[in-house]
Order: structure tokens, then C-alpha cells, then sequence
């Protein structure tokens, strides 16, 4: 996982590791998004992912459990590189309590939704790959925990548990 780019951001809300954190959801989220749209950026407004957020009046817990749904929207969705978004949402949350001292329910600032915004809206086609440059071991480790992913849901079709 390649984060130096960010020190390259010369605003002070993306110097902090709070907003590094705030960047580093949206674009996971983001990410989210655009797979579940089906890999079409003109759908993404009508993602379930897309419906729950609430731009411009969001507060951080309701980034926070975004973040957290992050394994079963996953799972739910048959989401690819689910090893490096899983990282990279890990990154995101430790950033976020490494800078965050308040209220988990005062809403996000300005500045911050806007980063936070910034990074969903570029996502996919500015910063997942510089985040995940790919190498050939990394995609050959991507298709088999895409598959170990897939075998799990079938596993649980087959005992009758809940697949989301």
C-alpha cells in the first residue's frame, strides 16, 4: 500500500492524519460504490452504498459505520480486491482515531466533508491504483482471495446461512 502521494497535498485539513483518514474512506467508499454499480460511474447515485450517504451533513459516526459495513458489503456484493479495500478501510479508521479527539456525533466541517468527497469522487479513477499499484504476485493473490470469497458464500448457500 503506497500512501506517500498524500504528503504531496498541500492543504492543511490533508496534512493531518485526521484528514488523511477522512480521504482514505471516501476513496474506499468510493470504490465500494462503483463496484456495486456494476463498474459504471453513471449508476453510482443509485448504489444501496450511494443511498446511506448523506453528503455535506454527515458526521463522523456515520463515516465510521460506513467503514464498518465495509466486510459485508464485501461479501454482499462479490466485491473485487477485497484484500486491499480491507486495508485500506484499516488505514482509513486508524488515521481517523489517530487525529480525532471530539464527539463522534458533531458533524463533519466543511473542509473535511469536502476531503472526504473528494477522495469517493476520484476513487477509482485517480487514487485506488496509485494506492494499490499492481504487480503480477499482487493480482494472482487478488484472483484466489476473490475466489476463497466466493467458495465462502457458496459454503454458506449450501448450510442455508444468511449471505448479505
Amino acid at each position: 500500500m503506497n500512501l506517500d502521494f498524500l504528503d504531496d497535498f498541500t492543504s492543511p485539513h490533508m496534512k493531518s492524519n485526521y484528514g488523511k483518514g477522512l480521504f482514505l474512506a471516501g476513496v474506499v467508499l468510493g470504490v465500494l460504490a462503483y463496484q456495486q454499480a456494476g463498474n459504471n460511474k453513471d449508476e453510482m447515485l443509485n448504489t444501496p452504498l450511494f443511498k446511506q450517504m448523506n453528503f455535506g451533513r454527515m458526521c463522523l459516526r456515520d463515516i465510521l459505520n460506513l467503514l464498518t459495513n465495509v466486510p459485508n458489503i464485501i461479501r454482499g456484493y462479490n466485491i473485487a480486491y477485497p484484500g486491499r479495500i480491507m486495508r485500506l478501510a484499516e488505514e482509513a479508521m486508524n488515521l481517523i482515531f489517530m487525529g480525532q479527539e471530539t464527539n463522534f456525533d458533531l458533524d463533519v466541517n466543511a473542509q473535511d466533508n469536502a476531503v472526504f468527497a473528494f477522495g469517493f469522487l476520484h476513487a477509482c479513477e485517480a487514487y485506488f491504483n496509485k494506492i494499490f499499484p499492481k504487480s503480477e504476485k499482487q493480482e494472482t493473490e487478488e484472483v484466489k482471495e476473490q475466489q476463497d470469497l466466493k467458495d465462502t458464500n457458496e459454503e454458506c448457500k449450501q448450510e442455508h446461512l444468511p449471505v448479505e
